[in-house]
């Protein structure tokens, strides 16, 4: 397999290239942090991924970095504090926010790698 990395000029939109990265990857990893579910591009580009996961067999590996699998799957913590937030901000996008939702639980659904060591 080889591997083929994408770099961004300056000027380039990252909302318009990184959707053709993904869709040209074979696999992409997904490192889920404690602040990971405030970032809208990053709720945006993991439903790419997860459309992607089903529509083309892109392989999908998340890492959850310092944070437990279920609090991503369940909303919890810092992941229940930013749905809070995207509620209040995105209120006429409730669609967007349960599509975040169920993304955030397919994904922790998946086998991946915690970096907790358990």
């Amino acid at each position: 397999m080889k591997i083929k990395t994408y770099d961004l000029e300056r000027g380039d939109g990252i909302s318009r290239a990184l959707p053709k990265a993904i869709e040209e990857s074979a696999i992409s990893i997904i490192i889920f942090s404690e602040n990971y579910a405030s970032s809208r591009w990053c709720l945006d580009e993991l439903v790419h991924i997860l459309e992607c996961k089903k529509e083309k067999d892109h392989i999908v590996l998340p890492i959850f970095y310092g944070i437990d699998p279920s609090h991503i799957r369940h909303q919890k913590k810092t992941y229940a504090d930013a749905f809070f937030e995207h509620q209040e901000r995105f209120e006429d996008e409730m669609d967007k926010v349960e599509e975040w939702r169920q993304a955030l639980t397919r994904a922790a659904d998946l086998s991946g790698w915690d970096s907790r060591g358990k």
